[in-house]
């Protein structure tokens, strides 16, 4: 979601990180959230004017194929982007044993580990998202570092 404001633009956005045994969930969008953006995502719906970002995150686990799902808060990323205005942006992480059965906006889907990543040339967002990627596989090895 965007607002433009008197000092530019903000944009809140989700992402989900949804992990199966250390892997970590990529999809390739029909019609990605950002038509100018192909490539690899992590689900990142769009986030509608007061939306809470949790219950958000719940209702694409839910889109996915994970109907009572409670995703983890991973952190807030704030930063600004030269012209593009000010980005904030919710992490959560879910971590699941099935599958998912994604709706027929998702061409395609698979599980990654670390290793396995697509390149950040892959990624929609490139090296923004591939980090991305892999600060949500490495959530509970951080947080456990910070107990």
């Amino acid at each position: 979601m965007s607002l433009e404001t008197d000092e530019g633009t903000l944009k809140l956005i989700v992402y989900l990180g949804v992990r199966k045994r250390h892997r970590l969930l990529v999809v390739q969008y029909e019609v990605p959230p950002h038509p100018d953006k192909p490539g690899w995502w992590i689900p990142a719906p769009e986030l509608a004017w007061g939306t809470d970002p949790y219950y958000l995150a719940i209702a694409e686990a839910a889109r996915l194929g994970y109907a009572h799902a409670a995703p983890r808060l991973m952190d807030v990323e704030s930063f600004t982007l030269d012209e593009s205005g000010w980005h904030v942006i919710v992490h959560y992480v879910l971590d699941v044993d099935a599958d998912p059965v994604p709706g027929p906006n998702v061409r395609e889907w698979r599980w990654c580990a670390a290793h396995e990543l697509p390149d950040a040339a892959s990624f929609a967002h490139r090296r923004w998202e591939a980090e991305l990627a892999r600060r949500m596989l490495g959530f509970e090895a951080m947080r456990a570092m910070m107990a």
